[in-house]
């Protein structure tokens, strides 16, 4: 076991610089990835942004026209209220009329 224990130690002491050269690199190598990630989900959350404001004002415009079919559809009604007696009234002239001329 003794051996085993000095021959690591020994390698690690030859082959210190080589062992933190590569420590460094490794973590170069990390850190690229990791700048490449974050510029990826970067991209990414800009487009679900644009995305949701789209949506968003899709629905305000859908929410704009229903309120304005709403008020159509008011005005409409109101309309038709308002010709409804005039086409009564016009129907019991018309036939007050009729039986002026054909007793």
């Amino acid at each position: 076991m003794e051996k085993w224990i000095t021959l690591i130690f020994e390698t690690v002491q030859t082959w210190r610089y080589e062992i933190l050269l590569a420590a460094v690199i490794c973590s170069i190598i990390l850190m690229i990835i990791l700048l490449k990630t974050l510029r990826k989900n970067n991209r990414l959350t800009k487009s679900v942004e644009e995305r949701v404001r789209e949506v968003m004002k899709l629905s305000m415009e859908q929410i704009r026209r229903e309120s304005q079919r709403e008020k159509t559809v008011v005005l409409e009604q109101e309309k038709q209220e308002k010709r409804r007696p005039d086409s009564r009234e016009e129907e019991e002239l018309f036939g007050s009329v009729i039986q002026e001329i054909f007793p």
